[in-house]
């Protein structure tokens, strides 16, 4: 399964009218299709952050699913996989 099969799973998992940030798409792919995850990520290593920068590119595959989903105009806080909040995208689901 390829990363972008993985995000459409996870999101089809979301009840329709539910809001959610981009750090539970990124916690359910860790803990649901972490091959896919760890795949996607290992083309990121060669750049200066390359957390910041495989997941900047599955918020723009997250975005790619708008059948699905759309992008709120306002920003969650929540845990990132550090276990530190920070701010990421708010969508909710169709």
């Amino acid at each position: 399964m390829d990363i972008d099969e993985a995000i459409k799973k996870v999101l089809e998992g979301i009840p329709s009218g539910y809001y959610f940030d981009s750090h539970l798409v990124l916690d359910q792919l860790l803990q649901e299709y972490s091959d896919a995850y760890f795949c996607f990520m290992g083309k990121f290593c060669e750049t200066d952050a390359p957390t910041l920068a495989g997941h900047q590119q599955i918020g723009q595959k997250i975005k790619g699913h708008g059948d699905l989903v759309e992008r709120k105009d306002f920003q969650s806080r929540s845990k990132n996989i550090h276990g530190q909040v920070s701010e990421c995208a708010m969508w909710r689901r169709k």
